[in-house]
């Protein structure tokens, strides 16, 4: 689940500000099965209210279309870092969502040198940035459009995460998924990718903290941290949250049981 997919001649190959980008036919498919249900539901919504709706196909579009420049928005944040410290790199967009790819040999620049934790640092928590500023300047349009904060913002309620706008906020149903689906994706998704479960940002931010506090390369430690973070907010959220969410934290929990045992734990 988590290999990036062999090329293949129905990928879509294009760059953007001098870096290579690949997706995968597999991103439009898992983009699809993640935005069809919320889709259905808007459109329900705005048609039984009278309000109108262009349809879930056109909802789903807008909804793989956010996808799409969200993450690659988000993997462009990884990529200007890498480049700032005088590495090239190329960005995979797929079906568990993007990669920003080094290349081994590639140096440039007067920054150009070994990638430390400090570094490795700032290249892992540019990617959610990007997301979050991304996220940001469309709340920040909704509340000028008279849309409420509270609404808005409704995420931060509690301990559970209602990311949906008011739909009665939005006056129309486009509008209406063009930012509900911006705001989920560019928040609760980012939020997610900060948990310290590796191989997700969070768990690599979470390594270089251990790095530069404790010395060594810190994988022993945050594989440890993210085998105990996966498995309980993976089942936390089993039991009270979102199933999906579970079962995807336990797995990349598990996943670094691996790790565990090449360093020689009793794992």
């Amino acid at each position: 689940m988590l290999q990036t997919p062999e090329p293949s001649p129905y990928d879509l190959r294009f760059p953007i500000m001098d870096f290579p980008v690949r997706v995968s036919w597999t991103f439009w498919l898992a983009a699809a099965a993640i935005g069809f249900n919320s889709s259905k539901g808007i459109d329900q919504f705005f048609s039984i209210t009278g309000q109108g709706s262009p349809g879930t196909p056109l909802l789903l579009l807008i909804f793989i279309a956010v996808m799409f420049v969200s993450i690659l928005i988000h993997e462009l944040g990884h990529t200007l870092a890498f480049r700032y410290y005088g590495i090239d790199s190329q960005i995979v967009l797929y079906h568990f969502g993007g990669l920003a790819i080094p290349s081994a040999y590639s140096r440039v620049g007067s920054r150009a040198g070994r990638i430390g934790p400090k570094e490795q640092l700032v290249i892992s928590a540019a990617g959610p940035v990007a997301q979050l500023i991304l996220g940001s300047l469309v709340a920040a349009v909704c509340i000028k459009m008279g849309m409420e904060p509270g609404h808005l913002m409704g995420w931060l309620k509690g301990v559970g995460m209602d990311l949906n706008l008011e739909l009665n906020d939005a006056p129309n149903a486009a509008l209406y998924a063009f930012i509900d689906s911006t705001i989920y994706i560019n928040f609760a998704w980012a939020v997610l990718n900060l948990l310290p479960v590796l191989p997700m940002d969070g768990g690599r931010i979470a390594q270089s903290l251990i790095a530069l506090v404790r010395g060594g390369d810190g994988l022993y430690e945050a594989s440890i941290l993210s085998v105990g973070f996966g498995a309980l907010v993976g089942l936390w959220m089993l039991k009270f949250g979102n199933p999906s969410l579970g079962i995807l934290l336990l797995i990349l929990g598990f996943s670094n049981v691996e790790t565990l045992q090449r360093y020689g734990s009793r794992w």
